[in-house]
């Protein structure tokens, strides 16, 4: 996404307290942001969460909408 570096790699639980956002993803659920580990609150900012959020939202809807047209795979 255009303005926002990635690197992927383990994070110590200090650099998740000191992060300015922390969100998980998944397949199902799509971005969810943290807000607390382990009883400790997080930071409650949603500016990156939420423009990954809707570029993740704008790409499955384009997808969808591009192979509802396909076949159904066996």
């Amino acid at each position: 996404m255009p303005g926002i570096q990635t690197i992927e790699r383990e994070l110590t639980l200090e650099e998740l307290y000191q992060a300015d956002e922390v969100f998980i993803t998944s397949t199902t659920r799509g971005l969810l942001p943290v807000r607390e580990i382990a009883g400790r609150a997080l930071s409650s900012s949603i500016d990156v969460c939420g423009r990954l959020l809707q570029a993740f939202n704008s790409y499955l809807s384009s997808d969808i909408a591009r192979r509802k047209h396909l076949p159904a795979s066996v």
